[in-house]
């Protein structure tokens, strides 16, 4: 008899988690799109010449990484916040007295009235399902799901899942600590989270005035920066600039970068 195999890396769209949460073709188009914007900025400012891009189209890929890595930590801070959901309804459901079979089905229950049907955790508990329906052993299916999220924490709750059920443990209580532990690495996220704010939005004005001053001397004094514009020498120290500044922005991201 073939052996049945349930996957969870592909299609994304039944479960919009895979592979770390990357980019889709719609993402990337719009990410595309934005990166060229920007290059087209910078050769206005800088250089005064939009053919001027094809110059800086080496900065593409730096732009595409940046972009794509400011989404996946947005999608990856939304995800670990419904993920507490999650295991509340894990919790409540052994609690309940389900088995871990019997446990999926409510979770997914209590996930589609608190997240909704289309939800990414209720497609995937979904998916869960069907494969216990099946007759996969469930704690395959959910570490399955776990290493397609690349979420440490998800990770942890499959491990913990994992074990619990080969070993014929108290599921409560391990689900409860594992719940424990999870909360309070959210919650000190969180707290990080909040105390850079005020930095991260001076780092985006800081970002933001350089080009704000080249645009703003372009108009207010026509004529004061022509001869950054149009020669050699102009074309070497702008470029310089252009470098010290992007440099700038990204040891500037660097710093306020954290993982917990």
């Amino acid at each position: 008899m073939k052996k049945l195999k349930i996957t969870f890396r592909k299609p994304c769209k039944e479960t919009g988690l895979y592979e770390g949460l990357v980019f889709g073709t719609g993402d990337y188009l719009a990410a595309l799109a934005a990166s060229l914007a920007l290059i087209l900025l910078l050769s206005f400012l800088f250089y005064r010449s939009l053919p001027a891009a094809l110059f800086l189209m080496p900065l593409l890929p730096i732009f595409l990484a940046v972009i794509r890595s400011e989404v996946r930590r947005k999608r990856e801070r939304t995800l670990r916040a419904d993920f507490t959901k999650l295991l509340e309804a894990l919790s409540l459901s052994f609690r309940s007295g389900f088995s871990a079979r019997g446990a999926f089905p409510e979770c997914e229950k209590s996930l589609a009235i608190s997240l909704g049907e289309t939800h990414p955790l209720t497609r995937a508990v979904r998916k869960i399902c069907e494969g216990i329906s099946l007759g996969v052993p469930p704690e395959d299916l959910f570490t399955r799901f776990a290493a397609s999220t690349a979420l440490p924490e998800i990770r942890d709750l499959a491990a913990v899942l994992s074990l619990g059920i080969r070993s014929g443990g108290d599921l409560c209580r391990l689900i409860d600590a594992c719940d424990t532990r999870i909360r309070t690495r959210l919650e000190v996220r969180e707290e990080i989270e909040g105390a850079l704010a005020a930095r991260k939005l001076e780092l985006t004005i800081l970002s933001v005035i350089p080009c704000a001053i080249l645009l703003y001397m372009r108009y207010a004094s026509p004529g004061f920066l022509d001869v950054l514009y149009g020669n050699a020498f102009g074309c070497v120290c702008m470029t310089a600039c252009l470098i010290v500044y992007l440099l700038a922005v990204l040891w500037g991201r660097r710093i306020i970068a954290f993982e917990v």
